[in-house]
């Protein structure tokens, strides 16, 4: 049987209280066995057979079965805080100096661009298409990787780590949210900066080409239409308050905090099942396209 692995980040505080190192453990989905693990590593992606981590301010790929190296990318300092995201066989992460998209595989750069601000990169995202993500000066850069056409778009404000929780990206759009619950939409073609209604804070949202997908700060699903940001439709059955939403094709995951799932229908808002009083609280879940796990 294939083996399937799977991969958690544990914090190890060391006896300094000021000192905290991290330490990736690699365990087989099928015993719980730990497979390998690999001391100082911040942050780490499964990508195929591999497992891309930051270690030691160096970006590291080992063979996720048995943690034999396979590459490395160190020709500039990696910061602590510096971001690692996976599209595909890609691989997103910055340097000190700039921002660079790394070939999974083999650990080709496949592309870099010069930072502005030295090492402070975040509210990142990355998909097929583009890679976005926030600098200090508050401007959020978003690169067409397939093309290199690169574009830039001033929130107004510096924008200090923190104080932007997330981003989402598509063709069309950029979408972010604000560590207050605040929620911006940027239309890609004309530019202009549209504020929605607040939604709960640190929610995660989804963004299509058309819906922006969200938990509002009352706790329920809210889909709001691109690029006006009218509410299409909110969901918020009487004493559920959601925790957790996933978007999966037209079907949206809806987890609430005593441990319910709703399958949604993104288009109208109508549920296509639910699943009530048999779940712990606030369970982990994943999405696919045929399935879901709990």
């Amino acid at each position: 049987m294939k083996l399937q692995i799977f991969f958690l980040i544990y914090f190890i505080l060391l006896l300094s209280p000021c000192i905290a190192d991290q330490t990736l453990y690699v365990y087989s989905e099928n015993s719980n066995d730990i497979l390998w693990r690999r001391e100082d590593c911040k942050r780490a992606v499964g990508v195929g057979t591999l497992i891309v981590a930051n270690c030691e301010g160096r970006i590291i790929a080992r063979n996720a079965a048995t943690g034999e190296f396979v590459w490395e990318w160190k020709n500039e300092s990696i910061p602590r805080t510096a971001i690692l995201l996976r599209a595909g066989e890609l691989i997103a992460t910055n340097s000190v100096r700039r921002v660079l998209i790394l070939e999974a595989p083999s650990g080709k750069v496949l592309y870099q661009m010069p930072l502005q601000d030295k090492g402070q990169v975040f509210a990142a995202s990355f998909t097929d298409n583009h890679l976005g993500y926030f600098e200090r000066s508050g401007i959020f850069y978003n690169l067409e990787h397939n093309s290199g056409t690169l574009q830039r778009f001033r929130r107004g404000k510096p924008a200090k780590n923190g104080s932007i929780n997330q981003s989402k990206i598509t063709d069309s759009g950029i979408a972010y949210t604000h560590y207050n619950g605040r929620l911006f939409y940027i239309d890609r073609e004309s530019g202009r900066t549209s504020e929605f209604t607040k939604i709960a804070s640190g929610s995660a949202i989804h963004l299509t080409k058309r819906e922006l997908v969200s938990i509002n700060r009352h706790g329920g699903v809210s889909v709001f239409q691109l690029p006006k940001g009218k509410r299409a439709w909110r969901f918020a059955p009487r004493g559920s308050t959601f925790s957790k939403i996933e978007l999966e094709g037209q079907k949206i995951l809806a987890t609430s905090r005593l441990g319910e799932l709703y399958m949604l229908d993104l288009k109208t808002g109508e549920p296509i099942w639910s699943l009530e009083g048999k779940l712990s609280v606030s369970p982990l879940t994943k999405l696919t396209s045929s399935r879901v796990f709990a």
